[in-house]
């Protein structure tokens, strides 16, 4: 069965069990990097229209692709037990209008400036070096299920608010919500195959794990651990998930460290996670970060 082919009969499948009562819609949403995804939300047919959390099918295409006995039924009924708690998170339309409402909830992720161009043109955005810093608000947040809502220009429109203004909002916001995490790399090692004790290379994301790289924008971050090692810093973007961070000891070949982040970006990410094919350098002394 051909991917559209499959979202929707799962459409059809899932609204055959949940009619008349609620509606089942199949949206196609503009992802990070010009990717799109196909995902389905559910609304009461007798309450006011509200947002509704998107679960993407994707995952189960490829699961039903590659098990047998993983059927279109079996599909059906996981996905209306994810979803069987239909009234919840109450977030209704007006709620995000409102800037009293959301204003502690509004947060920055970090992105490519070039790969999302056209995403950008809609919605509010700061330029930093090659990147761009965009915005959205928490809409729930309990255990795994973290889901947020972009902030589009409509939308800041509607809550009185300007970019610089988010920008100032979200940098107190994001640091409390989406804490800071340092995790040196000798961690993911065999203690056997540590050539050194002194670290020298950390992984920066959130406690979330997503959209962990803007992380390096917290304040004094990267100020903090540059102290601590006495050293520069370079900022390898894995990508937009995670950072990791290397000393600068004067012996780094930065063409070679470019390198591997273009081949990783290449063969390991997927275009959606990419944040950047470039390194960046933190001067201790200048505190300032830039482009290597």
């Amino acid at each position: 069965m051909k991917y559209n082919e499959f979202i929707e009969a799962v459409r059809m499948g899932l609204s055959a069990k949940l009619e008349p009562y609620y509606e089942v819609v199949l949206k196609k949403v503009a992802k990070n990097n010009g990717v799109y995804r196909y995902g389905l939300s559910v609304f009461s047919k007798e309450k006011a229209k509200k947002v509704s959390r998107i679960v993407y099918l994707e995952d189960f295409y490829e699961e039903y692709e590659e098990n047998a006995e993983y059927t279109l039924e079996n599909i059906v009924d996981e996905l209306r037990c994810i979803l069987k708690d239909l009234d919840y998170p109450k977030i209704y339309q007006t709620d995000y209008t409102d800037i009293n409402l959301i204003q502690d909830r509004i947060i920055f992720e970090l992105v490519n400036y070039e790969m999302n161009k056209l995403r950008l043109s809609d919605r509010p955005f700061i330029k930093i070096m090659d990147l761009a810093v965009i915005f959205a608000y928490v809409a729930t947040d309990i255990g795994r299920d973290f889901g947020v809502v972009h902030i589009t220009n409509e939308v800041a429109e509607q809550l009185g608010i300007a970019g610089d203004e988010l920008w100032n909002i979200a940098k107190k916001n994001t640091p409390k919500l989406l804490k800071a995490e340092i995790i040196p790399m000798s961690n993911f090692i065999p203690y056997n195959d540590r050539y050194d004790e002194e670290e020298e290379m950390y992984i920066i994301c959130n406690n979330k794990k997503i959209g962990g790289a803007g992380v390096i924008l917290y304040d004094k971050i990267l100020e903090e651990l540059s102290s601590k090692l006495q050293s520069d810093l370079y900022i390898l973007p894995s990508s937009i998930h995670e950072t990791i961070i290397i000393s600068d000891e004067g012996d780094k070949d930065i063409s070679a460290l470019q390198d591997m982040v273009r081949s990783i970006n290449n063969t390991v990410v997927s275009t959606e996670d990419i944040l950047s094919d470039n390194i960046y350098h933190y001067s201790m002394r200048n505190k300032k970060l830039e482009i290597a």
